[in-house]
C-alpha cells in the first residue's frame, strides 16, 4: 500500500501520547494533517475527518490506570 497521506489523531494531557503518535508518523515519510483534540470539547467536533485510499489514520488514546478515559468511548 502506498501511503500518500496520514492523519494523526490524539489527545492527551502530559504530551507522551502526542511524541508516540509523531514517532509512527515519521516512518511513513509522508504528508501529515494533525487533529489534536486535547483542548476541545464535544461542540467542537462538527465534522470528523474523511479517509480515501492511500491515507492513513494514526490514532493516540492516553491510558490512565488501564482505562481509557470515557470521551474516547
Amino acid at each position: 500500500m502506498n501511503i500518500n497521506r496520514v492523519s494523526l489523531i490524539y489527545f492527551g494531557a502530559t504530551g507522551t501520547t502526542e511524541k508516540i503518535v509523531k514517532a509512527v508518523w515519521e516512518e511513513t515519510g509522508a504528508s501529515a494533517a494533525v487533529y489534536d483534540f486535547t483542548f476541545c470539547n464535544r461542540q467542537q467536533v462538527a465534522t470528523p475527518p474523511a479517509f480515501n485510499e492511500g491515507e492513513l489514520a494514526i490514532v493516540g488514546i492516553p491510558v490512565y490506570t488501564g482505562r481509557v478515559p470515557v470521551f474516547t468511548r
